[in-house]
């Protein structure tokens, strides 16, 4: 389903409970979203404009996709799959680069992207964070999650900051722990900058685009953190958020509801503003929203050519 909201796109990726963690990626200012699931050895491309779709399944046929990441300029795409080593898809050259690293769990490219940031397992077990150079594939740096003392960290997602040094990581202290924590980590130094402590079992986090709040989604709805001044603002409380996604201005929140709706939240007021329900089935949760640009920005369209139609391509 997409849907045009001040000037933007909003694209919402559901998934039935039963098959979880689907991940989808679009990249800047262009039509394409790619879209990956673990159960299948395959990735789906749908064109926003045309709703036209491109499957490419990988010789092996197995080995689900866990996740999946543009670079922002969109001449490459990172691909995560089980039990496979780390791809990035290099479009203009028609070139993959293979990463020796394995149990990923999550993917974002730094702004710039330069750098390619990944969580995933380490040799010793532990959850790490990785920083790729995307450009030839050398990891640059790495080192264990951790919370506090003795505890490991294990991350549920995490979102990269404007600025280029610091990602927000959100996650609990153990994997039985259902207390959400936050950490805003310096990819540089490859350290703890900020904890926030952020409602119960997170799901998402998004940074602003100014990269002063970080927006983090749970089962107790959404907390506001400034990593200036290191307060924490709550929003929608005691709703269950499924994932989040800030607008390219910042001003609102796409917040999708667990088995409901996707809201439009502003975020200086904390009201909704508008609510779009959906027709899926209730057994589906909203795994991933994300903007796209204005239309107008799009690739292959002017102002003075014609658009489809209709967009509604998960109809």
């Amino acid at each position: 389903l997409n849907v045009q909201l001040s000037g933007s796109f909003l694209v919402i990726a559901s998934a039935s409970e039963v098959c979880d963690n689907s991940d989808c990626s679009h990249f800047l200012d262009s039509q394409w979203i790619a879209l990956g699931s673990p159960a299948e050895a395959r990735l789906q491309f749908i064109n926003c404009l045309t709703g036209s779709e491109h499957t490419y399944s990988f010789p092996d046929d197995e080995n689900g996709v866990l996740a999946v990441a543009w670079a922002p300029d969109g001449n490459s795409l990172a691909i995560a799959r089980e039990d496979a080593p780390l791809l990035i898809w290099g479009w203009a050259l028609y070139e993959e680069t293979v990463i020796d690293v394995e149990g990923v769990h999550s993917l974002a490219y730094t702004p710039s992207g330069d750098k390619l940031v990944v969580w995933h397992d380490g040799f010793d077990d532990l959850p790490r964070i990785t920083v790729v150079d995307s450009n030839s594939g050398t990891q640059r740096r790495s080192s264990a999650l951790m919370s506090s003392g003795a505890f490991p960290f294990i991350c549920r997602q995490i979102a990269c900051s404007q600025c280029e040094d610091y990602i927000g990581i959100v996650g609990s202290d153990t994997a039985h722990s259902s207390a959400g924590l936050l950490l805003v980590y310096d990819i540089v130094h490859m350290r703890r900058r900020q904890r926030f402590k952020v409602g119960t079992w997170v799901v998402d986090v998004a940074y602003d685009p100014s990269g002063a709040t970080i927006a983090v989604g749970s089962l107790t709805g959404i907390a506001l953190c400034d990593v200036n001044l290191g307060s924490r603002a709550s929003l929608l409380c005691d709703v269950a958020v499924c994932s989040l996604a800030y607008s390219p201005s910042g001003a609102y929140l796409a917040v999708g509801i667990a088995r409901k709706d996707v809201l439009l939240v502003d975020v200086s007021s904390g009201t909704v503003v508008y609510s779009l329900p959906l027709p899926f089935h209730e057994d589906f949760c909203i795994e991933r929203l994300e903007f796209v640009r204005d239309i107008n920005t799009f690739q292959g369209f002017s102002d003075e050519e014609e658009r489809p139609e209709s967009t509604d391509f998960f109809d």
